[in-house]
This record gives structure tokens, C-alpha cells and sequence, in this order.
């Protein structure tokens, strides 16, 4: 197992879908309890201030869970944020139930779900919050009908224009990538080709092997072989000879010069491969399955 892994790199559109429960939570109510309705919440639940656990699992509560989901399909749900429509749970469950139907969601083999975990009270937990909605009903309400047409129409013609802007965006945001990746790939191979003159004027490395790699420029070679991990060295002899062997490049990383690598290979060092006849390489990077 590699010991390094590449941060994933972060895109605009990756935070559309905080965007759009940014603009559905910003416009759903938050009503705060009277102590007399938290007290009776709890009291259906088998719970009290001083006895206050996850309605779902039992473990310790760390936050109060929505029972029915705000938000299904990037639309609200009319559910809002209310005690009857709360429940003490921990971020166990809160994060395994998401958006689901929270019966279903417990009775599931989902990740962390309270049936994956072997929780030995389900039923009576599933009964308590069943009684939870009978005793409670939440507060469901039509948005368009509160606040009508205009306004919400208008409300939602602002989401579009966000997301449209995200979408430029991101496009300008992959060219200037790709275009820095372009320079930076440039500058690389200039560099390394700097470090190769000033060996050779010090001789430090003379009558270097002829590499000819395919494809062709140093950066995008390297890039496909760091991707794919295999080569081919095709080499050829003064005497018209050519012989292959397969290149295994695991080693090879981010930081290595492809020349560099090659030409220290015994075989390959200055001296050593005149004297073997050999006349040229060419390298190709194993692209196929």
C-alpha cells in the first residue's frame, strides 16, 4: 500500500450541493421550543432533560436530528425545522440516515444504521417515534401558497444565476489549471535540461545514450507513465540488432527525471553502452490493459 496519496483537488461545481441546502435551509423557519414542548417531546420519547439519548440507537445525543428530511431531489420537502420534527440522536446515525425515511433507514443494512449495528431494542425504538408522529404531527407547509408565485419564482431565478456562475466558473477555472500545468511541466523540463548541460560541460557526463521517448515531450511522457507504471525499451544496435524489455516503473515518481533514470541504469551509463554496440533507445509508454 502506497504510504502517499494526492489530495483530491477541489472544483466549484463540487460545492453546488451546498449551495442549494444553503438556499433551501436559508429560507426554511427555525422555531425554538417552549420548555413546556420540550419537556413533552422528551416525555413520548421515554426521555428526560437529565436522561437524554439517541432516539434512534440509544448511544449518547450530540445533536437533534430532522425525523422527515428538509430536502429531497435539491426541492424542500415543506418539513420544517420544529420539535416535532426533531429528535435527540448522535452523529452516527444523523450522518448514516441522511435524507432518508427514518423507518426505513433503521430497518436497513446501511452503514451505521441501527439494524448494522446489532441494536437489541429496535422495535421499541421504532414503536416510541412511531407514537413520536401520532402524538405530534409535524408541520408540513406549501411554500409557494405562503409566500406565492412571484416570490418564489424570483427566489429561484437567484439559485439558477449562482449555479450558471459556478458553471463559467469552473470552466475558466480548468483552462488556467491546465494552462499552469502546461508551464509548470515546461519549466520542469527546461530545468532538467539545464542540469544535463551543465554535467555534460563539466564532464561529468559525456556522449550521454540518444533516448528517444514516445510520446515525444519529456512532461507528458512522464505524466502517462506515472499513470500507467509500464514502459517498453526498445534497443538498438550499431550492428542492426534491437532487443526489448519491459520497464516496471513503480519507483518512478513525480520527482524523477525520466533521462536521469534511464542513463544511470548499468547498462546504460556513459562508456558502458558504447561499448556494448548500442547505438540508440527508444522508451514507449505502455498505454493498453
Amino acid at each position: 500500500m502506497s504510504v502517499f496519496k494526492m489530495p483530491v483537488p477541489v472544483t466549484i461545481m463540487g460545492r453546488s450541493s451546498s449551495i442549494t441546502n444553503s438556499f433551501v435551509n436559508g429560507i426554511i423557519p427555525c422555531i425554538e421550543p417552549s420548555d413546556r414542548e420540550l419537556d413533552e417531546a422528551l416525555s413520548v420519547l421515554n426521555m428526560n432533560r437529565e436522561n437524554v439519548c439517541c432516539a434512534y440507537c440509544g448511544d449518547g445525543h450530540t445533536e437533534w436530528d430532522h425525523l422527515n428530511p428538509l430536502i429531497i431531489n435539491k426541492e424542500p420537502t415543506g418539513y420544517i425545522s420544529e420539535i416535532h420534527n426533531l429528535v435527540p440522536a448522535c452523529s452516527k446515525c444523523n450522518q448514516s440516515k441522511g435524507n432518508r425515511n427514518w423507518k426505513e433507514w433503521m430497518l436497513s443494512d446501511s452503514k451505521l444504521s441501527p439494524k448494522s449495528r446489532g441494536i437489541t431494542d429496535l422495535d421499541r425504538r421504532i414503536s416510541l417515534l412511531e407514537t413520536y408522529e401520532k402524538v405530534f404531527p409535524p408541520a408540513k407547509i406549501d411554500f409557494i401558497e405562503l409566500v406565492g408565485d412571484k416570490a418564489w419564482e424570483e427566489y429561484w431565478f437567484n439559485y439558477d444565476r449562482v449555479i450558471d456562475a459556478m458553471r463559467q466558473a469552473q470552466t475558466s477555472a480548468n483552462e488556467i489549471r491546465s494552462k499552469l500545468r502546461r508551464e509548470l511541466g515546461m519549466k520542469a523540463q527546461a530545468k532538467s535540461q539545464t542540469r544535463r548541460t551543465a554535467r555534460m560541460s563539466d564532464g561529468r557526463e559525456n556522449n550521454p545514450l540518444p533516448i528517444t521517448l514516445v510520446p515525444a515531450e519529456q512532461y507528458e511522457f512522464e505524466k502517462l507513465l506515472l499513470r500507467h507504471r509500464k514502459a517498453t525499451i526498445e534497443i538498438h544496435y550499431s550492428d542492426g540488432r534491437i532487443t526489448r524489455k519491459p520497464w516496471n516503473a513503480y519507483k518512478f515518481s513525480e520527482s524523477s527525471d525520466v533521462y536521469n533514470n534511464l542513463r544511470s541504469r548499468s547498462g546504460f551509463r556513459s562508456g558502458v553502452w558504447q561499448a556494448s554496440g548500442i547505438d540508440h533507445i527508444i522508451v514507449r509508454v505502455e498505454t493498453k490493459v
